[in-house]
């Protein structure tokens, strides 16, 4: 016969073999397939699939997408006719492999072997799949072979000016495709429908370019790929005199992310008067950095100041809610995505948070001297600040302080506010919030969060028995990125 003991340690030697198998294909680093940047000495190069020879990538240089393998073939044409043969190997990302599992080690807290062999079965998984395998470049040397290469037409991908108006971004924009059109050249431009997503979800806009040097390989990847564009146009302007503005365009090569600075050309302002907007103007849309640009829902877990009124003391307790639990506290605010960010960097932020809670509660109040009475109260609650934050991106989330104030109210209705009515209350708050936040998808995040809240000032919530000042919540939060809000809200001006 067992013991508690020993069915337990069976129990476990029994899952483990299983939550290895399962988990382990959940731990592939970075997925099984990425886009691949193909280029070539010599540009024009076309590249067909080995295994379909009939099916054509692409001709150099371009994006594709590709499954993540320790190697690939592929078939290049020769001058004369016959075709070559190119193997291309992957790198082995043993480190990024061995980081990503590290998670799966935690087992051994339990079993020591049951975290060795999940660690193991995840790296055998990586490998297995391809996932630990990095195929983000191909680079043919056709400088001294006989390669045929067709005649090689950038495809132009003109990134929003920066500029306070998001119209005259746009006007600039145009101004630029008109004076690239009158110049001689095979060159082809992006429609701005193509691409206008893509770019929102980088967070480049009227507001931010795109730095190419240190944009996230993917990222760039899927730009390329999804729009066949092989350069960036970014357009840097200044305003020499109150009749002239002059446009610097620079370009940059996605493939090499090497830039090219092109001739400037100069615009009228008396032309263009939108190019340079009212101070009104440009104070309102300025202040458009602040709007939220995600909503989120999260299962909490809370504790509420409620202190005693006239002395003695109150537990409180939270009780089966009548509302679902991803339904009762919703958060909207202003989230920084990885996308435009490379690893180890830290970056500072300043934006709202507005955030709405309901909670079903059972306190318990002592009063000095007193019998134990049992209340149970409803409360509803809804904040407003503005916080600063700071966000620290590593290869396995983001992790994140925030620091703020801002105002709040609360209602409350039960047993213990008299006569069915309403108890209601609010006041100045401080904020005190950590989290820990990952993007499993490009639109959506999942953060583990704390948030302390003391109440300033004002009349808080008070009833005969009881009052309400402040609030601790432990969250985990599912929420989804919306860089469109900014971009529905400018157009109104």
């Amino acid at each position: 016969m067992f013991s508690p003991k020993n069915r337990r340690n069976s129990l476990g030697s029994l899952l483990a073999p299983m939550v290895a198998l399962g988990l382990a294909g959940c731990a592939t680093t970075g997925g099984t397939r990425q886009y691949t940047s193909f280029d070539s000495a010599h540009r024009g190069v076309e590249v067909r699939d080995a295994d379909q020879p009939d099916k054509t990538l692409g001709v150099t240089p371009f994006f594709a997408e590709t499954r993540r393998a320790a190697g690939h073939e592929y078939l290049l044409r020769h001058e004369d006719g016959s075709e070559v043969r190119l193997r291309a190997g992957c790198d082995y990302r043993w480190a990024a492999s061995l980081l990503a599992n590290a998670p799966l080690g935690a087992a051994a807290v339990v079993n020591p072997w049951a975290g060795v062999g999940l660690l193991a079965a995840g790296n055998v998984a990586d490998l297995v799949t391809g996932s630990a395998f990095d195929c983000a470049r191909v680079r043919i040397d056709n400088s001294l072979t006989q390669i045929a290469t067709q005649q090689h037409c950038p495809r132009l991908l003109v990134l929003p000016p920066v500029h306070t108006d998001p119209k005259a971004s746009a006007r600039l924009a145009a101004l630029y495709k008109e004076a690239l059109q009158r110049r001689s050249g095979c060159q082809t431009l992006v429609e701005d429908d193509v691409a206008r997503e893509l770019l929102l979800r980088m967070e480049v806009d009227n507001d931010a370019t795109l730095d190419v040097r240190r944009a996230d390989a993917d990222r760039l990847g899927e730009l390329g790929a999804r729009t066949g564009a092989t350069a960036v146009v970014e357009l840097r302007s200044d305003v020499v005199d109150s009749d002239r503005m002059l446009i610097f365009p620079v370009r940059h090569d996605l493939h090499t992310r090497e830039a090219d600075p092109e001739t400037p050309f100069e615009v009228s302002l008396k032309d263009e008067p939108t190019l340079f907007p009212s101070p009104l103007k440009k104070a309102a849309l300025a202040s458009l950095n602040v709007l939220p640009n995600s909503i989120a829902f999260a299962v909490a877990g809370k504790s509420l100041g409620f202190q005693p009124v006239g002395g003695g003391s109150v537990r409180d307790e939270a009780v089966p809610s009548d509302v679902p639990a991803a339904l009762a506290n919703w958060t909207v605010e202003w989230v920084e995505p990885p996308q435009k960010h490379g690893q180890w960097d830290f970056v500072g932020n300043i934006g709202p948070k507005v955030s709405f809670g309901y909670s079903s509660r059972q306190l318990t109040l002592t009063p000095e001297g007193g019998a134990p009475v049992t209340d149970n109260v409803r409360v509803l609650h809804t904040l407003g600040l503005l916080a600063a934050k700071g966000n620290f991106y590593t290869p396995l989330g983001v992790f994140g302080l925030q620091a703020g104030a801002g105002g709040g109210g609360a209602f409350a209705w039960g047993a213990g506010v008299q006569a069915d009515q309403v108890a209601t209350g609010g006041g100045w708050f401080a904020l005190a919030h950590a989290d820990y936040t990952v993007f499993p998808l490009r639109t959506l995040f999942v953060s583990l969060s704390y948030d302390q809240l003391i109440g300033l000032g004002g009349p808080h919530l008070t009833t005969p028995s009881w009052s309400l000042s402040g609030l601790q919540m432990g969250s985990v939060t599912v929420g989804y990125f919306l860089p469109e809000l900014k971009g529905w809200a400018s157009n109104l001006f």
